[in-house]
């Protein structure tokens, strides 16, 4: 390099550099920041949402976990107060019965229908019916 003086002053000598600094890029910071800012403030709001939802979620199994138990718990002290009934009486009430105490999967909802009604007087007025074993399933499952 023969003109290499002239490259060290230039490096040293940043007035130039000043100079041209502000002028052509008055614009993008301005712009840059504001959409930093909306991309920040979206993000931060989608993490929040996120943390509400999972917390929600995690409340509403909860309640549903404690849901199941009760109808378990009170599925368990009807086929214990029921076995006393169905003992010796017919083959299939203690079948059922005994799917009845054995189902750890079963939909509360179902359950809830099942038994919107007490199972024994329901089993009492469809026998007064003459109804068979098979239409008192509904009863007991």
């Amino acid at each position: 390099f023969v003109d290499w003086p002239s490259y060290l002053e230039a490096a040293y000598n940043s007035s130039w550099i000043l100079r041209l600094e502000g002028v052509g890029a008055q614009w993008v910071a301005p712009i840059y920041y504001i959409f930093f800012i909306l991309i920040a403030g979206i993000v931060m709001l989608s993490l929040f949402i996120g943390a509400v939802t999972l917390g929600m979620q995690e409340s509403m199994d909860e309640l549903a976990e404690n849901r199941k138990l009760k109808i378990r718990t009170r599925l368990e002290e009807k086929a214990r107060r029921s076995k006393l009934e169905f003992q010796g009486n017919d083959t299939a009430a203690n079948a059922v019965l005994a799917v009845w105490m054995a189902a750890p999967g079963t939909d509360p909802h179902v359950l809830n229908q099942a038994f919107a009604e007490d199972p024994v007087v329901a089993k009492d007025e469809a026998e007064a019916k003459g109804k068979g074993p098979y239409e008192l399933f509904k009863y007991y499952v």
